[in-house]
């Protein structure tokens, strides 16, 4: 829905780009931020850089930029034509260089709330069932839930990560899911790529994991939230579930895995996109502070895959083409195989019905030389001429013989 256009000057603009964040005055407008951002700078508009509006909210003391005096012939009128049905920061809309260029704003900041007050029904449902295990070590979602494996020390930590990284799709238009919507994409050898398995497969194992994913244009993005483990040695009850299931085997129980404490939020990888997939704590920087990341990396990943479901279709198009191509040729092909059969019988029946009207006129006219009975000789003559004008052209002509329905009444007669 288009809006009525909005006429400003340079000082107007600019006084109000620095008395409020861009990304808020473009809503009022009806445009992206952006595009407001473009429009500002074609007119040589300095706007707040990074950090300003986070140093205005804490009562730092900050200066504006001046607004420098307009070029040479440059208008001092500014007219925005924009459409409300832009909503910030809804970005639903938008190439994925957009997008990408959102998340080093500040006002697209996405920040964890590390509180046990989570907002997001998925994480509120896979905090009561994780909440009910009564193991020590690795806590494990299933199905249904959101794909997390920490211990229940990382367990709340997780959650909120988690809980601000969904809110923070949702608002962006992104649709969640706990489970994949469609089926997985399946190759020319009859195996298919599921996402959190990470490789290829000819079915489905009985127990699926716990699966979660964003949906950016119609792509799905699975990704899960893990702790990094660490070797341990095997506990008594390890070693002796490993002696009953190897009872003459030598080295003894493999060590088990443990927590330790590093969280890793992982986007399954795919076979055609190569993006980075992995974000993990640091010395310098946790996870919590790397989910702007994160979208990027989402964004990046449904783009790929677009790209390829794009280049897939085109393919099926043009197998399709070249399938309609091989069929209209094998079709021309059997039409003039069938000509052909059809010239060439009625040639024969033509050369055979000539043959037989010169033997005629030889029987003729041997008959009248000889002494024989006249009756009995003109008797076959008429018989034979029946036989020759019945026989010698059958069935040539009835492929372009007019149907009764169709057929004028003069065609008719001349049947």
């Amino acid at each position: 829905m288009a809006s009525h256009p909005v006429t400003l000057t340079r000082k107007e603009l600019y006084d109000k780009v620095w008395s409020q964040p861009v990304h808020t005055l473009a809503k009022e407008y009806g445009i992206s931020d952006v595009g407001l951002k473009k429009i500002c700078k074609r007119r040589d508009i300095p706007t707040p850089g990074l950090g300003y509006w986070a140093k205005v909210a804490h009562g730092k003391t900050v200066r504006r930029t001046p607004l420098p005096p307009a070029t040479a012939g440059q208008s001092n009128v500014i007219v925005i034509q924009g459409s409300f049905d832009h909503g910030a920061p809804h970005v639903s809309k938008g190439t994925e260089a957009e997008w990408i260029e959102r998340e080093s704003q500040p006002e697209y900041r996405v920040t964890a709330n590390f509180t046990d007050e989570y907002r997001h029904p998925l994480v509120l449902a896979t905090a009561a069932r994780l909440r009910k295990e009564k193991s020590d070590g690795w806590l494990v979602a299933a199905h249904g839930a959101l794909a997390v494996r920490v211990s229940r020390a990382q367990l709340a930590r997780a959650l909120s990560i988690l809980d601000a990284l969904l809110i923070a799709c949702e608002t962006r238009g992104w649709k969640v899911a706990a489970d994949l919507p469609w089926p997985p994409r399946r190759s020319t050898m009859g195996t298919f790529w599921y996402p959190s398995t990470g490789n290829w497969m000819n079915e489905l194992p009985k127990e699926r994991r716990a699966e979660t994913g964003v949906i950016i244009r119609k792509q799905f993005v699975s990704f899960a939230v893990t702790e990094s483990g660490r070797d341990a040695p095997p506990t008594t009850a390890d070693v002796r579930a490993w002696r009953k299931q190897y009872p003459y085997g030598t080295g003894g129980a493999p060590p088990r895995s443990v927590p330790a404490g590093e969280l890793l939020l992982e986007i399954h990888s795919h076979p055609w996109v190569t993006t980075r997939r992995n974000f993990r704590d640091t010395e310098k920087k946790r996870l919590e502070d790397q989910l702007n990341a994160v979208i990027v990396g989402f964004v990046r990943m449904a783009a790929g895959l677009r790209s390829h479901a794009l280049k897939e279709a085109l393919e099926r198009r043009e197998q399709a083409r070249a399938a309609r191509r091989r069929r209209e040729e094998e079709r021309r092909r059997q039409e003039l195989e069938r000509n052909i059969a059809h010239f060439q019988k009625g040639m024969e029946r033509w050369q055979w019905r000539q043959t037989a009207k010169e033997f005629l006129r030889m029987v003729r006219t041997e008959a009248r030389r000889r002494s024989l009975d006249k009756d009995a000789v003109d008797e076959w003559l008429a018989w034979a001429d029946a036989y020759i004008d019945q026989r010698g052209l059958e069935g040539f002509f009835d492929k372009w013989r007019l149907s009764d329905a169709g057929a004028s009444p003069d065609a008719k007669s001349r049947r």
